[in-house]
């Protein structure tokens, strides 16, 4: 991905530390909700755009739709946007601005998303969106609008529904069995609001509302204060199966920029014992063109490898093996802008009654 970001919000929020945030928290609730850890998003590039919009004659006050679409015909100070995600290998890109505009209220101007235009489809993408600083992460207006270009539209019966090109179940999901005069609790990342999830513009702050969106993605098997977070087993229109779309749609947008590594080697995981019950420094051979690493534990209950121990640039971490586990299996992959590799082979580590 390649941020923007303009002087007020870097001087106000620190934008590396918010440009980190955003990323950390979209890849944690994907995880969290059942997305397969391979699908990830990080930073390609991060560029001071050197314009906050409202002291530019570039739109007073600009409407959200008018930013992104200013984005997608490339116009100023948009121009050098597509060589930038060119040369950054970027295929998605995201601005962050200021909260602005003194004609609105002081709740109102803060909450400020881009949708992507009307014209975006998997097939034909335009790979753009905006979000406030104060609301990127404070509704999860930014991974929200990430979740718009890659394929996501909001609950049945909200506007904006699934991008051409991606399944029916690409949706948000709104609380379930809540009576229709009464407010729902929450919504998942891509719920609109409205309907029985309202937005209290002038009132509280994004974290403190009536309604707030929780930081998991669509998922029928995925449960939040016991109950579920999607729906497949009502007609298709009305499925809600966000995390499944993003297993299908996130592999595809890594092919929209071209990227000029293959998928790293595999590496040789190896485990030293501290000597006090099951800590360990598991560590890992550093591969050509590696951006990230990914250490996964082996989940016995799925099958599967399927529980992420470790992901990040390093080429080691401390794991803690519980008492009540026994042993876990972990391997480690090796990712990059073309994908991962394989798993390296397994290594056990086990909970010991001493601590020498």
């Amino acid at each position: 991905m390649l941020f923007y970001y303009t002087p007020w919000v870097d001087n106000d929020y620190n934008a590396s530390l918010l440009i980190a945030n955003i990323v950390a928290e979209f890849n944690l609730s994907t995880y969290n909700s059942g997305v397969d850890p391979k699908n990830y998003i990080s930073v390609a590039d991060a560029t001071n755009i050197q314009t906050n919009f409202e002291l530019d004659p570039i739109c007073s006050c600009c409407d959200r739709f008018e930013i992104t679409n200013k984005m997608r015909d490339h116009a100023a100070p948009f121009g050098q946007l597509p060589l930038e995600m060119q040369i950054a290998y970027a295929d998605v890109a995201l601005l962050l601005f200021p909260e602005r505009c003194e004609e609105l209220g002081p709740a109102e101007q803060d909450r400020f998303g881009g949708g992507v235009p009307i014209t975006h489809s998997m097939s034909a993408p335009v790979p753009y969106a905006t979000s406030s600083a104060g609301f990127a992460l404070g509704d999860l207006t930014a991974p929200h609008e990430l979740g718009h270009v890659l394929g996501g539209g909001h609950q049945q019966g909200n506007p904006f529904g699934p991008v051409t090109g991606t399944p029916d179940c690409a949706r948000g999901f709104l609380e379930p069995n809540v009576p229709q005069h009464e407010q729902a609790t929450w919504q998942t990342v891509m719920g609109g609001y409205g309907g029985n999830c309202t937005f209290l513009w002038f009132e509280d702050p994004p974290w403190d509302q009536n309604c707030v969106r929780i930081p998991l993605w669509s998922n029928p098997d995925v449960y939040y204060q016991g109950k579920p977070t999607g729906a497949m087993d009502s007609p298709p229109l009305a499925d809600a199966f966000m995390a499944r779309a993003l297993n299908m749609t996130m592999p595809d947008v890594a092919e929209w920029t071209s990227y000029p590594h293959a998928a790293p080697a595999t590496p040789t995981l190896s485990s030293n014992w501290s000597g006090c019950y099951g800590l360990y420094q598991m560590s890992w051979t550093s591969q050509t063109h590696a951006e990230h690493y990914q250490l996964l534990r082996y989940d016995p209950g799925a099958q599967q490898w399927s529980i992420l121990a470790y992901h990040g640039t390093g080429t080691s971490t401390t794991v803690i093996v519980p008492q009540s586990d026994g042993s876990w299996l972990l391997a480690v992959r090796a990712c990059n802008g073309s994908g991962c590799s394989s798993l390296s082979s397994s290594v056990g580590v086990t909970w010991q009654s001493q601590c020498l």
